[in-house]
C-alpha cells in the first residue's frame, strides 16, 4: 500500500525556508561517509564510487547510513559495465538458435538489463538522475516565496 509522497529530507526544508512554519524534526548526528570504496566492489565500481563520493563530498549529502546504498548502486554499475565488456570482447551472439528452432538470448543480456534496472533504481534514490534531481531542486527562485501569490499573479496576468 502506498503512503504518498516521500518525506523531504531535513536539510532540504531548511533551505526552502519553513513556509508552513511547522515544526522541523532533527537529523540525528550521524558521522560523514569514508572516502574509501569498499573492497568488494569491482574496478568500474571503485571508480563510480570514487566519482560520486568527490561531487556529493562537496555538497555534504553522503552520510555513513547511505553507504549500503551507495555501494549497491556502484556494484549494479560494475556489473552492468562488466556485461557490456563481455559483450564488446568477442564475436558476440545476442541470440541463438537451438536444435530445434527455439531462440533464446545470451545471460549476460538478462544480466546487463538487470543491472540497469537496479542501478537507475538506486540512482533515483541518491538523486543521481536528472528527475530526481528536479524533485529536490530548490526552483529558480523567480516566485515571491508565496504560493497564493503566486497563484493568483498568474491568474491576473500580472
Amino acid at each position: 500500500m502506498a503512503r504518498g509522497r516521500k518525506p523531504k529530507p531535513v536539510a532540504l526544508k531548511i533551505h526552502e525556508g519553513n513556509r508552513g512554519k511547522r515544526r522541523i524534526p532533527k537529523e540525528p548526528n550521524v558521522p560523514k561517509l569514508s572516502s574509501a570504496p569498499p573492497k568488494r566492489l569491482g574496478k568500474y565500481g571503485k571508480e563510480l564510487w570514487r566519482e560520486l563520493h568527490g561531487l556529493f563530498a562537496g555538497v555534504g549529502v553522503l552520510r555513513a547510513t547511505d553507504a549500503a546504498a551507495l555501494e549497491l548502486c556502484c556494484d549494479s554499475y560494475d556489473e552492468w559495465c562488466v556485461c557490456m565488456a563481455e559483450q564488446s570482447e568477442r564475436d558476440f551472439e545476442p541470440y541463438t538458435c537451438s536444435k530445434y528452432g527455439a531462440w533464446s538470448e545470451h545471460p549476460s543480456i538478462g544480466r546487463r538489463r538487470k543491472a540497469k534496472q537496479l542501478f537507475l533504481r538506486y540512482a533515483a534514490e541518491l538523486g543521481i538522475t536528472p528527475v530526481a534531481r528536479a524533485r529536490v531542486s530548490p526552483g529558480d527562485g523567480g516566485g515571491t516565496g508565496d504560493e497564493l501569490d503566486d497563484f493568483l499573479s498568474k491568474k491576473n496576468g500580472a
